[in-house]
């Protein structure tokens, strides 16, 4: 049977006081090659953002309830195809997890040491 196949990266997050998820759909195809993706789910600011080869895809509002949500799930960042009956293709060379978001100057050096490592 054959799949459709969406190679655009989905980032879906969601903070721990919150019972909405936030979503963002990349635009670039991910299957033409290798690239860098960076998200960072901002809990402070409230915001969720995704960068592919260091070019801005989107930023939305991380919802919070205030503290008053009846939300018993773990705080979360899930990848996918943006469509649940469609596959992503594609392979994760690295994955780098922070526990906090870092400026654009810090960014752009971890984009540096990427590209450089992996000869992108």
């Amino acid at each position: 049977m054959s799949r459709t196949l969406h190679n655009k990266l989905e980032i879906i997050a969601r903070r721990l006081d919150a019972d909405a998820n936030a979503i963002i759909v990349g635009t670039t195809n991910v299957g033409t090659g290798w690239h860098i993706s960076t998200v960072v789910a901002d809990n402070i600011a409230g915001t969720l953002n995704l960068w592919m080869d260091a070019v801005s895809e989107g930023s939305t509002t991380l919802a919070s309830s205030g503290g008053n949500s009846s939300n018993t799930d773990t705080a979360v960042v899930q990848l996918s195809s943006g469509n649940a009956a469609i596959d992503l293709v594609g392979n994760l060379a690295e994955v780098l997890v922070y526990n906090s978001a870092h400026d654009a100057a810090t960014r752009a050096r971890m984009w540096g040491y990427l590209r450089n490592k992996w000869g992108l």
